[in-house]
């Protein structure tokens, strides 16, 4: 409780306003039940906001059987490179969103309309957090909603006055959230293929965690997101035996008990506790799972031969031009991020550099002399944007080569001259080409698209064309080639699946990308000479971040167990 009356106060106050860049200007859009707050640029995703804002909100009031009596105050900003929102009901109602689409390997990285997932996701909290009833509805006429301090009489007035529903587990309010994503949504986390696979591996190598462990506080994958993954399994086992109406009802019930006493609401609706409840979640869901695990087993599945373990989340393997090296990116809670290379059979693994927050990806120099990456800082104080890095292997030195520039996922042509790289702004990526000398860089942007995902660019061999993938807010997904040389961009297939992290044959004559059109993400090809699509491999967990080597004997992934 400590803890979290020092995160209130000092990120959720009015304090928190000195951190916001003081050249960001803010304008308001009201509606009935909300105040869209957005600064210069966001004009076009305040509207959109508003519009869906107010779409939703008489179904998730109706279902979660509570109406806020004030408004709720929507900020939308765009000061940081990575995706994230969160809600507080201290002293107002209030969600933050960062306009940033996630990336395909996140949890939430499948999505119909982004913003709106993450705003049903905010909206969600706000009509859990804020509810009331009984001695909690008399305090809030009294008190209202009070802030803690770290004096004693103050925060002990708090915890007495304090909506009660604060004080439940993040595996009550995040499982929640979670599972309204997928209800009033066309896609959220309940549908993710990503998310299937978690549980699905978790289930295939005997690792579900116990209820006492769902809260997000283990520092083993998947760790924090665990509140997400479970929580909303266990809402989702409720609302389907008990009815649609369960979880508001159940919400509004914790609203009028004393903080703390969790089991009472549980055992008075549905007559059991909530570790009965996750009990039976787990047993349903083994039962599915271990049925579509021995689907999946039906045919043989593709060998691997595993060069690293060393670490949670080993990705975006790359070779070096020689295909001697291999480097990737390593984040584990023991470690900070870090850029480890390796020899090509895995051995001799050395830390190459300690990482900042980033987007994970590597490229090598066509020499093999160096290695370049994006990463993020603070800019001007209070911004934190990504910027391309240069690693020397010669002089085992580090140089900021942009600064401010609001890119990630950088890779450089075949001939060394530029960069292919996607640029963040005002919630949209786009691709875009990077040309950098010794005085300035220039950025040339190649797309236009409106708050959409645009990722992983790769060189063709010959340095002429950029495959590159999209995703749209109406769930279609599709990879794109742009040619260099006649400044054309062209459309190479799109679906409802998830197509993402194309890469280059050594010879250039196929794609390779992941897809999830067999509900497990995959290794696929295609062929530029007749259009032909092919699976590469079978597994049971996943694969992701594929490279072909440079005589094409072999392909590097990061494939997925239940330990990350």
């Amino acid at each position: 409780l400590f803890l979290f009356s020092i995160y209130v106060i000092f990120f959720l106050s009015p304090a928190y306003g000195a951190t916001i860049d003081t050249s960001l200007k803010f304008s308001t859009i009201e509606s009935r039940h909300f105040s869209i707050h957005f600064h210069q640029g966001l004009d076009e995703a305040a509207l959109k906001v508003a519009d869906f804002a107010e779409k939703n909100h008489p179904a998730m009031v109706n279902r979660f059987k509570w109406e806020p009596l004030e408004k709720t105050q929507v900020v939308l900003i765009d000061n940081i490179d990575f995706t994230n929102g969160f809600a507080n009901v201290l002293p107002y109602n209030t969600i933050y969103i960062q306009l940033v689409p996630p990336s395909i390997d996140m949890t939430l990285g499948e999505y119909d309309d982004w913003l709106e997932m993450i705003f049903i996701h905010e909206y969600a909290h706000i009509l859990t957090l804020d509810a009331t009833r009984g001695y909690s509805k008399i305090t809030r006429k009294i008190f209202g909603k009070p802030i803690p301090t770290i004096d004693i009489f103050p925060f002990l007035a708090f915890m007495a006055t304090a909506p009660p529903n604060v004080f439940l587990p993040r595996w009550w309010h995040e499982g929640l959230a979670t599972w309204a994503e997928t209800e009033f949504s066309k896609s959220g986390r309940g549908r993710s293929t990503f998310i299937e696979m978690i549980l699905r591996m978790a289930v295939a190598e005997n690792n579900i965690p116990s209820i006492d462990q769902i809260n997000g506080e283990l520092p083993s994958w998947p760790g924090g997101h665990l509140p997400y993954i479970l929580g909303m399994r266990l809402q989702k086992r409720i609302s389907d035996r008990y009815g649609k109406d369960a979880l508001g009802k159940l919400s509004i019930n914790h609203a009028g008990r004393a903080p703390y006493f969790i089991n009472g609401s549980a055992f008075k609706l549905f007559g059991s506790v909530y570790s009965q409840l996750y009990n039976e979640m787990v047993r349903d869901l083994i039962e599915n799972q271990t049925y579509r695990i021995k689907k999946l087993k039906k045919l043989p599945f593709t060998n691997l031969k595993i060069l690293n373990e060393e670490g949670e989340r080993l990705t975006n393997p790359r070779y070096s031009p020689d295909g001697s090296l291999i480097a990737f990116n390593r984040i584990d809670p023991h470690r900070h991020e870090e850029i480890i290379v390796t020899s090509n059979d895995g051995s001799d693994s050395r830390v190459l550099l300690r990482r900042r927050p980033s987007d994970k990806t590597i490229c090598w120099a066509p020499d093999g002399k160096a290695l370049y990456f994006t990463q993020a800082e603070i800019i001007n104080g209070f911004n934190l944007f990504q910027d391309l890095y240069r690693f020397d292997f010669k002089n085992n030195t580090v140089k900021k080569l942009t600064n401010g520039l609001r890119i990630k996922e950088a890779d450089i042509s075949p001939d060394g001259a530029r960069f292919a790289v996607i640029t963040n702004k005002s919630g949209s990526q786009n691709l875009a080409i990077l040309n950098i000398n010794d005085q300035e860089s220039k950025l040339t942007p190649i797309t236009n698209h409106k708050l959409m995902r645009v990722s992983s660019p790769r060189w063709s061999p010959d340095g002429k064309t950029i495959v590159y993938s999209s995703t749209d807010n109406n769930s279609v997904s599709g990879i794109h080639i742009y040619n260099v040389v006649n400044k054309t961009d062209k459309l190479l297939f799109k679906n409802k699946n998830n197509n993402a992290q194309p890469t280059w044959s050594h010879n250039g004559k196929y794609i390779v990308y992941i897809s999830d059109k067999t509900g497990v993400y995959n290794l696929y090809s295609y062929s530029l000479h007749n259009a032909k699509q092919y699976q590469i491999s079978h597994l049971p967990g996943g694969s992701f971040h594929p490279d072909v080597s440079p005589d094409g004997t072999k392909l590097i992934l990061s494939s997925y167990n239940s330990r990350g």
